[in-house]
């Protein structure tokens, strides 16, 4: 499963740990890879407590402000935007 994290939208794994919930890939898209504009509006999405191994070998989260990333177990790469 591919979660797309959009606007006012949260991810909560269910289980005490991380390792409780396996996701295939969360990632929130850069508006634009040329880094014109970008990540400045992807504001108010949140996920936490889940695991995952990315399909492609990275998760992205590319992010502006109130977009907590918590609790998360990433067997692969983090590009943070």
């Amino acid at each position: 499963m591919n979660v797309d994290i959009g606007y006012y939208t949260t991810v909560h794994g269910l289980g005490k740990t991380p390792y409780d919930t396996s996701i295939g890939n969360v990632m929130v898209q850069n508006g634009a890879f040329n880094m014109i504009g970008g990540a400045l509006a992807n504001f108010w999405r949140s996920a936490e407590n889940f695991m995952m191994t990315p399909a492609e070998g990275s998760m992205i989260w590319a992010v502006s402000q109130a977009c907590p990333l918590r609790r998360a177990v990433v067997n692969g790469n983090l590009d943070l935007f």
